[in-house]
């Protein structure tokens, strides 16, 4: 990991273990919050949280902190809680870091209860009860306080999903249950051939998803249907989530609006993905996406080829702090295109798409939303026979040339690779 990107030794950031009540030291934490999420957001607020030689603090003076720090913003305020309860899923002694965990959520439920007229709200989200959760189960004297921390997480999900998702996730509950390794002709038939089981367990699965499958709908349509006969209506949009749970695959109801997924893939994008199958797996792989503990590579070809073979890109994304590191594999045609690896260390959308057009000014081939034409690019004629037979399918479905290769998600024993290449 670049030197950049390494978490701070503890006390590298100045803080004392002489309580936060001091004027002085309340002004110094709050600057430094706000230098740490104008830097790196929660990443950076996590990194300070976790270099705090404050074992215990005073989980009204974080408030008071995160309040000044915030300047009144809803979101960055809960990032910043969020980013405070999460270093405690990384901190090593469990007993401590569980009990923290637990103080500042009762702390934060308590303000919600008592909070004045014109006072700012600022409400635990889904993330919130799978960080807490993942820190408290650490614990193995914290068991039943865990599951009271899922649960609550559970109640909220169920109260945001409105009354559709409501009733899709009561039906999914009662559903028996299959493996996906046994319905795997079934799954290809509704996604494509190319469609992949990577890794299963009875927690959770881990797939190759075919380029131009959504990962799911947010709005639950007709989309997803299937006939009598189990194959999609016509002008079916089958998602994963859709193709997964008609074939009786259990996923996680913790995400109200797209059972069992984590993380997520871009239309066009093909490869690994993690879908949770039960709520507390689901809780556990929040909390090391969160905390990047899960490791992500993905291989493109881009036209042109980068100038150098090897690099850090550093560019914001959507107004957001974003880093990647690329390798180039293979140069084609004196550089007019290249196949290179690119490792995020930050999980933003479109993220390897705008690092490889603005980042290396070498969009990923295919990727018109981010500057690649097929008429003024040089490197088409060197690729048009392979453009001619992988660019999309028969059906039109949207594919560009980005492949989430590796992923690895060490506390959940995941690493895997999704190999060969799509049709590369």
């Amino acid at each position: 990991l670049p030197k950049n990107l390494q978490r701070p030794p503890s006390g590298s950031f100045a803080s004392s273990s002489d309580g936060l009540g001091d004027i002085n030291e309340d002004n110094v934490l709050v600057q430094q919050m706000q230098n740490a999420y104008e830097l790196r957001e929660s990443d950076g607020v996590l990194d300070l949280a976790l270099s705090s030689e404050d074992s215990a603090p005073s989980w009204d003076d974080v408030f008071h902190h995160v309040t000044v720090a915030s300047a009144g913003r809803k979101g960055v305020a809960a990032s910043m809680l969020n980013a405070w309860i999460g270093s405690n899923c990384i901190r090593e002694d469990v007993e401590i870091s569980a009990a923290n965990a637990l103080n500042l959520l009762h702390a934060w439920e308590a303000k919600l209860d008592s909070h004045s007229d014109g006072e700012t709200i600022i409400t635990p989200d889904m993330v919130t009860y799978s960080l807490a959760y993942s820190a408290v189960i650490r614990d193995p004297n914290r068991l039943s306080d865990a599951e009271a921390v899922l649960e609550k997480g559970l109640r909220l999900s169920k109260k945001t999903a409105g009354s559709k998702r409501r009733k899709a996730l009561a039906a999914a509950r009662r559903r028996k249950t299959e493996m996906a390794t046994d319905r795997i002709e079934d799954l290809r038939a509704l996604l494509d051939p190319e469609f992949n089981v990577l890794m299963e367990t009875e927690d959770f699965v881990v797939v190759n998803k075919p380029a131009g499958v959504a990962c799911s709908h947010r709005i639950l349509t007709t989309a997803g249907k299937t006939n009598k006969k189990g194959r999609p209506t016509q002008n079916s949009d089958m998602s994963l989530v859709d193709a997964l749970l008609n074939c009786n695959v259990a996923l996680s109801t913790l995400n109200p609006e797209s059972q069992g997924l984590v993380h997520r893939l871009d239309r066009g994008t093909s490869g690994c993905i993690f879908l949770a199958k039960t709520d507390d797996t689901h809780a556990q792989a929040v909390a090391e996406f969160f905390c990047r503990n899960a490791k992500k590579k993905y291989t493109t070809l881009v036209a042109p080829a980068p100038s150098d073979d090897h690099g850090i890109v550093d560019i914001p994304v959507g107004g957001r702090p974003a880093r990647s590191d690329h390798l180039v594999v293979k140069r084609f045609g004196e550089s007019k295109a290249a196949i290179i690896e690119m490792t995020t260390y930050t999980g933003r959308k479109h993220q390897v798409r705008v690092h490889a057009a603005k980042g290396l000014q070498t969009p990923v081939v295919n990727d018109e939303l981010y500057g690649f034409s097929t008429t003024a690019n040089e490197a088409m004629a060197d690729l048009a026979e392979c453009l001619a037979s992988t660019s999309t399918y028969e059906s039109g479905r949207e594919r560009f040339f980005l492949h989430a290769a590796e992923l690895a998600i060490p506390a959940l024993g995941v690493d895997v690779e999704a190999q060969p290449l799509p049709g590369w």
